[in-house]
């Protein structure tokens, strides 16, 4: 069985790209692209940019869990 990472990369880039290259006014601020190419570069940087926010939002739960006064019994 493939992991989660495995499935969702691929399906999530290929969701990004798809959602960019059928997006006309999008595409008019990049006259010298193809919807092709502009698709796909914007689905690569999202693969990239996906999971730096995960570890940015773990790395802020994990400082307000430190914060956080212990509860009292």
């Amino acid at each position: 069985m493939p992991a989660l990472a495995d499935a969702a990369g691929p399906a999530l880039m290929g969701a990004v790209s798809a959602a960019v290259s059928e997006n006309a006014a999008l595409l008019e601020h990049f006259p010298t692209a193809t919807p092709d190419q502009l698709g796909l570069k914007t689905g690569m940087l999202f693969c990239v940019l996906f999971p730096l926010g995960i570890v940015a939002g773990v790395r802020a739960l994990r400082r307000l869990s430190r914060a956080a006064p212990a509860p009292r019994t």
